[in-house]
């Protein structure tokens, strides 16, 4: 053991020695902080634990407006600036970025409350007035700079962007906290890992989990002013658990590095690939139907809900009236290519998509009656 020690500790000399530029190297530019070394290490240290995300696009986009570039359903809530959500021209106390309910009564947001120090406030609405907004404490002491706030459709889990020494990768990192309900206070934040963070400056994470889609934005080998906002597949698994990965691949995963590394599954990515290029039209049509509840109320937008729990079955029927209306637009150019012979159609497939619409009528019906129980209580 200590002849390994002192092995060890020589080669780590050596590479110091080697890793040290020349004076022409060193002329012209400033030599890296101990700091960022540390940080370089310590992201180095936490590729094992990378969560499995799977990039299906990825585009890049001006930083001042990349909200505009995430297709958040309405019915999850708005992000962007202060002043864009509120239409307001006022920007002294409102500095930077919001976050509004789909409900339009609950918002986060970033004001400045010190010289170079800003905390993010909740704001909620009773009536038709807003009432003052409560400063998020429980981030004040050991985050800087906290902003870009995400609240997911539950109430509970909030997803910010913020500097922190103690437990960041260099710059801003993406963090994850929840509500107490009871005490209307936040818990500690978690440090999201790895790929959500970097070494860079990575800025936002947003999470529909109807579509199981997600958005992170990060300045990640982008030049300056621009953001790149990756489109991935949201999972709770870690690359380590992955027996057959090389350690070179599990750098470019953990440091997406490479998008193609990360598509473990040409089916699922297929299917992914399929609902991100719906998404945007399928939230379009969702606002306009007409729902009855009971003989006297006929619900025509997302708002209309009153119920959390009949809000969320809703938005599962919405992602089965999608999938019905794939397979039924499918389903013609199947059949009459299998009745014409000789074009590789499947009947299994045909049949196959006959019971997966059988199926999903019935689960309509289930979820329809489920929704008008929780609205009527």
């Amino acid at each position: 053991m200590k002849a390994r020690t002192r092995y060890f500790i020589i080669l780590c000399s050596l590479l110091s020695l080697a890793a040290q530029p020349s004076d022409a190297q060193v002329k012209g530019r400033q030599k890296p902080k101990p700091a960022q070394k540390q940080n370089a290490l310590a992201v180095a240290d936490f590729y094992p634990s990378a969560a499995k995300l799977m990039v299906i696009d990825s585009v890049v986009v001006d930083k001042e407006n990349f909200a505009k570039h995430i297709p958040l359903r309405k019915e999850y809530g708005q992000i962007g600036k202060y002043t864009d959500i509120f239409n307001s021209a006022t920007q002294t106390s409102h500095t930077s970025s919001a976050f509004l309910n789909g409900f339009d009564d609950l918002c986060i947001y970033n004001k400045t409350v010190a010289k170079d120090s800003t905390l993010l406030f909740m704001a909620e609405k009773i009536g038709n007035e807003w009432k003052a907004g409560r400063a998020i404490e429980e981030f004040a002491d050991d985050f800087k700079d906290v902003d870009y706030p995400y609240l997911m459709p539950d109430g509970v889990t909030l997803y910010f962007s913020a500097i922190n020494k103690k437990n960041g990768f260099g710059k801003r990192d993406i963090f994850i906290s929840r509500l107490n309900t009871e005490t209307q206070t936040f818990y500690k934040p978690e440090n999201l890992g790895l790929p959500y963070n970097s070494e860079f400056n990575d800025y936002m994470c947003v999470v529909d989990d109807i579509d199981s889609l997600g958005w992170l934005v990060t300045d990640r080998h982008q030049e300056s002013g621009k953001v790149c906002i990756y489109t991935f597949i949201p999972s709770d698994e870690r690359w380590s658990d992955d027996e057959n990965i090389s350690e070179e691949k599990l750098k470019s995963v953990a440091t997406l590095r490479s998008i193609k590394d990360t598509q473990y599954d040409r089916k699922l990515l297929d299917e992914s690939l399929r609902r991100m290029n719906t998404h945007t039209s399928s939230d379009k049509a969702r606002h306009g139907f007409r729902f009855v509840i009971n003989d006297d109320a006929v619900y025509t937008d997302i708002n209309d809900f009153k119920s959390d729990t009949a809000r969320g079955l809703f938005l599962k029927l919405m992602q089965l009236n999608d999938r019905q209306a794939d397979i039924e637009k499918k389903l013609p150019t199947l059949r009459k290519g299998y009745r014409s012979k000789g074009k590789g159609v499947d009947r299994k497939t045909i049949l196959k998509m006959e019971e997966d619409l059988e199926n999903i009528m019935i689960q309509k019906k289930n979820l329809e009656k489920k929704i008008r129980n929780a609205e009527n209580l």
